[in-house]
């Protein structure tokens, strides 16, 4: 993953969801609880 998403927590090993939002292109990431937006 880290080599797509630049960014990215190292600790971050995997992902329950990924999607792009329209409103401002970022990535967001969902983990457990945690959310990550990334541009």
């Amino acid at each position: 993953m880290h080599r797509f998403w630049r960014g990215l927590p190292l600790h971050l090993d995997s992902v329950d969801a990924v999607y792009e939002r329209t409103s401002d292109h970022k990535i967001v990431f969902f983990k457990g609880p945690a959310v990550l937006a990334l541009r």
